[in-house]
């Protein structure tokens, strides 16, 4: 607990007043020194199009970043600003991630199934893959991804909408 003093709590005088603090003392947890972690997931459609196999997938990384991987595109991280992790050093192996409410078509590869769990001490991800040449029509699957930790309670939870688009 860090404890201010109150000689340094007075606010600047004002023309038509003087506001200062009544006595007291104002207090602050820091959680050992540490910024404390903030689990946040926003939510977002990602896609990918083109002709060929296409592979669109949500990477959750150990590192606490959440990318967007596509066939034939560099990985690019969704927002640094809304990674799975806040700070992304506090992401480690006592967090899960799963999902729910998935509408539309399966995940063709899944790290953990509707309902089930996977520990993010490993990246994990779910992709769906669009690769009938006979069909030129998407793929596209949207759930409920939600994180917890130490498994308790979901901490946070966000709609994902991931598809893959096969043009030839």
């Amino acid at each position: 607990m860090i404890i201010v003093p109150r000689r340094n709590l007075y606010l600047p005088e004002r023309k038509w007043g003087v506001r200062k603090f009544q006595r007291g003392i104002i207090m602050a947890t820091m959680v050992r020194g540490r910024v404390p972690a903030v689990v946040t997931l926003s939510g977002a459609s990602i896609s990918t199009t083109g002709s060929g196999q296409q592979v669109q997938a949500l990477d959750f990384r150990a590192d606490g970043t959440l990318f967007d991987v596509a066939t034939g595109e560099a990985d690019a991280q969704l927002s640094s600003g809304t990674d799975w992790i806040i700070p992304n050093t506090e992401g480690d192996s006592t967090y899960e991630v799963g999902y729910i409410d998935r509408t539309g078509d399966p995940f063709s590869t899944e790290a953990a199934t509707s309902g089930n769990w996977a520990n993010l001490g490993a990246n994990r991800f779910w992709n769906v893959i669009d690769n009938d040449p006979l069909v030129m029509n998407s793929t596209s699957t949207t759930a409920t991804f939600r994180i917890r930790k130490d498994g308790g309670a979901v901490i946070d939870s966000a709609s994902y909408t991931i598809i893959a688009n096969r043009t030839s």
